[in-house]
């Protein structure tokens, strides 16, 4: 009995032990992190009024442009123009750049930022230009190597609408970078227009009234790998997937519906050999043209 009562104690102490070996492992992890994030660079949003550079923008509210200034850097940089009006009972930006909707992260500590912003939100439809900056420190300075924009949303009817957004990821080991380009849109439309209404993912149903209403939702996913020399952004060819989410259909039915052979659907994802449905995201197009960005400022009343 007391050799029993002995052998548990040193097993609870040995216990104890790898407790505590695990969680200071996990402590210097944890500083590890903190220290590979570095406080982010001081920085300020700065408003110089200006003149509309044409007549096509030419307005009566103040027109401004907005640039970035940050901690180092002896001339701040360019980011967009807007209009300020009467708003809701203040003066606000009405039009063009949006300074509450800047946002500012690391892609790659102390090297690479990663810069955000929208364009104020138009009637009920939303359609915000969605901007994103990468800014390099090359030199000493800060300088931006790369600028995309996309529609972040757009809402055409109760049904109908497109959301689209860019991300970017690094993997900071091998340094290698990702933009992902997401596309989801969706449309309704009666019985009456000329839709086609068999397709694999309409959906229909009858209203109070006794109309018909059809209704279709497609979610598309482009990825591309990008790499940066010297100051030079350059965006590879990337690959296309297709998301059916959590819904479930015969696999001859999506390859049809995508106009692949269904030989080439289980290709291109493995996963699918030798089952008979799909659902989840999935390989469509294996290589697709590197993507071009949009770097024109949109709604912001000038380029540069």
């Amino acid at each position: 009995m007391t050799i029993r009562i002995y052998k548990s104690v040193i097993q609870k102490k040995v216990l104890a032990i790898i407790l505590l070996l695990l969680a200071f492992t996990l402590s210097l992890v944890h500083a590890d992190d903190e220290v590979s994030q570095p406080p982010l660079p001081k920085y300020e949003i700065v408003k110089k009024a200006t003149k509309a550079p044409s007549v096509e923008w030419d307005t009566s509210d103040p027109h401004y442009e907005y640039n970035l200034k940050l901690e180092g850097n002896t001339e701040p940089l360019f980011l967009a123009c807007g209009f300020e009006g009467m708003e809701y009972g203040s003066i606000r930006p009405v039009y063009g750049f949006d300074p509450d909707s800047f946002k500012l992260i690391w892609l790659l500590p102390s090297v690479l930022l990663h810069a955000t912003w929208e364009t104020v939100r138009q009637g009920q439809g939303g359609y915000p230009m969605l901007t994103h900056l990468l800014i390099e420190k090359g030199g000493g300075e800060w300088r931006i190597i790369f600028k995309d924009s996309v529609v972040g949303y757009v809402h055409f009817s109760a049904g109908s609408g497109e959301n689209t957004r860019l991300e970017f990821s690094c993997n900071g080991i091998n340094k290698s970078f990702l933009l992902t380009f997401t596309r989801e849109f969706s449309w309704d439309w009666y019985e009456h227009i000329d839709k086609d209404a068999s397709t694999l993912l309409t959906k229909r149903w009858e209203q109070d009234n006794g109309n018909i209403l059809y209704w279709r939702k497609e979610h598309h996913i482009e990825q591309y790998p990008f790499t940066i020399e010297n100051g030079t952004v350059t965006i590879e060819p990337g690959k296309e997937s297709f998301d059916l989410e959590d819904q479930e259909f015969p696999l001859k039915d999506v390859a049809a519906f995508l106009g692949i052979s269904e030989e080439k659907l289980i290709e291109m994802n493995p996963r699918f050999k030798n089952k008979s449905v799909c659902s989840g995201e999935f390989l469509i197009r294996e290589s697709i043209p590197p993507r071009k960005p949009d770097t024109y400022h949109h709604y912001s009343g000038c380029e540069k």
